[in-house]
């Protein structure tokens, strides 16, 4: 719930569960999929995340985080004060070798590609990182 509000905000966790059991009610579970775009505020939930999947019986989807211009590519010498609180890209992406957190983060995805569960995917933008 926590990582929802602050990766998807201003998103409520609860209006979102409460959304998909509505769907589940009408028998539409399996035509929801879900996107989990990686990056260093989230991986640490992936097992979570595959939980929630196999038990709403949905398909999940584990993305790797795109440059979108979002974030600056890299701390500038004078930053201005979004990118000082939010940071840059390459703070936030664990893919990244570079990354301190990305050795931690291959662990995290090695697990679920352990599971063996079709219903979970890693798109080859992430499982190329294997």
């Amino acid at each position: 719930p926590d990582v929802c509000k602050h990766i998807r905000r201003p998103g409520k966790w609860t209006v979102l569960m409460d959304n998909i059991d509505w769907l589940k009610e009408r028998g539409l579970a399996k035509l929801i999929n879900f996107r989990f775009v990686l990056q260093r505020d989230n991986y640490r939930d992936l097992n979570k995340y595959a939980d929630l999947v196999k038990t709403l019986g949905c398909r999940g989807v584990v993305t790797a985080l795109i440059d979108w211009g979002t974030w600056n590519n890299h701390l500038t010498e004078n930053p201005d004060a979004w990118t000082i609180e939010n940071g840059s890209f390459s703070d936030h992406d664990v893919l990244d070798p570079q990354h301190p957190e990305h050795r931690h983060c291959i662990d995290q995805l090695k697990q679920i590609q352990d599971r063996q569960d079709d219903r979970f995917v890693l798109e080859y933008s992430v499982k190329r990182y294997l």
